[in-house]
């Protein structure tokens, strides 16, 4: 019997880590495009309320061309903030047809706690490593898709 409840709750335990891991490694992702510089980038989709908050948050980097979008249920003046962050960002706005509205380049950590909002209405927000927008020359009024 005590055999029995062991194993059991040892192939809970297994499935539990496995979960988690599966979570925390298996992160949707989605080919986002930048249309008038033909520019891709591989973006995880960060939809639910817990995704959204943790960003990019703790980790120590992310590649050139990769990059957090956040999608949102509908366009409002969202705000984002530096908390638990070890690089700096650019983030870029993106109203409901998927033009860009905004952008805000070269956020630093040492920001935290201000917070950073965009001029107009946003349904998407894309978070890049700092200088992307900069050095792959991203501006307001071009077009995405994803």
């Amino acid at each position: 019997m005590k055999k029995e409840f062991f194993q059991t709750v040892g192939i809970v335990f297994v499935l539990i880590i496995l979960f988690g891991i599966h979570q925390k490694f298996f992160i949707e992702q989605l080919e986002f495009a930048f249309t008038e510089s033909e520019l891709l980038i591989d973006v995880e989709v960060a939809r639910t309320a817990q995704d959204r908050k943790v960003g990019l948050s703790g980790r120590d980097e992310i590649g050139e061309v990769e990059g957090v979008l956040f999608i949102f249920d509908y366009p409002d003046y969202y705000s984002f903030w530096m908390k638990d962050m070890n690089f700096e960002i650019d983030i870029i706005w993106i109203d409901k047809n998927k033009k860009i509205v905004d952008l805000s380049k070269n956020i630093s950590p040492e920001t935290w706690p201000n917070y950073f909002q965009p001029e107009r209405e946003v349904k998407y927000v894309l978070e890049v490593t700092g200088g992307f927008v900069k050095s792959n020359e991203i501006k307001v009024g071009e077009r995405v898709s994803f």
